[in-house]
């Protein structure tokens, strides 16, 4: 990108428009120290970094996000589940 002949070398800049700044900043904290420590990080917020993460192939950040993503299912579904039985056992 800054060693061909495109935009971002000549103005020396990247542009990513479809990402806010919170993930981003969570993004480039795991590329320079391999963790995210802004936490915990809400379903939204893993879903963007998920995104980020596979569109630049970041193996262990889609890995971590993945994660959060699961355990929130996981928790939604549980919830689901408890107010279920609490209507049927009324």
């Amino acid at each position: 990108m800054f060693e061909s002949d495109m935009k971002e070398k000549k103005f020396g800049i990247v542009e990513m428009e479809d990402t806010d700044s919170l993930t981003l900043n969570r993004f480039i904290e795991h590329l320079y120290f391999g963790t995210v420590t802004d936490s915990p990080i809400d379903l939204d917020s893993a879903v963007a970094l998920y995104k980020i993460a596979h569109r630049y192939s970041i193996l262990d950040l889609i890995k971590y996000s993945r994660q959060i993503l699961v355990h929130n299912m996981i928790a939604g579904i549980v919830m689901k589940c408890y107010s279920l039985q609490t209507f049927v056992w009324r």
